[in-house]
C-alpha cells in the first residue's frame, strides 16, 4: 500500500488540472473560455469585485466582454 500525503495529493490535483485544460484547449477551446471566464467571474464574486455585488439589477449578459 502507498503512503498517499496531502503534499501529494495537492500535486496531483494541479496536474490533473493542467491535463484537463490542455486538452480542453485542444479538443474543447470554446469550452475551455467559458470556463475561464466563469472561474474569473467567481473570483470576483467571492473577492468582492464584482459588477453583480456593486450592481445588483445587472445580470450577467450585460458585463460578458
Amino acid at each position: 500500500m502507498t503512503a498517499v500525503t496531502a503534499t501529494g495529493k495537492t500535486e496531483r490535483a494541479r496536474e490533473n488540472r493542467a491535463d484537463l485544460r490542455r486538452l480542453l484547449s485542444e479538443k474543447q477551446p470554446e469550452l475551455l473560455a467559458a470556463l475561464q471566464l466563469a472561474e474569473r467571474e467567481l473570483d470576483r464574486e467571492l473577492s468582492g469585485e464584482s459588477p453583480l455585488r456593486r450592481h445588483p439589477g445587472v445580470g450577467p449578459a450585460q458585463w460578458l466582454p
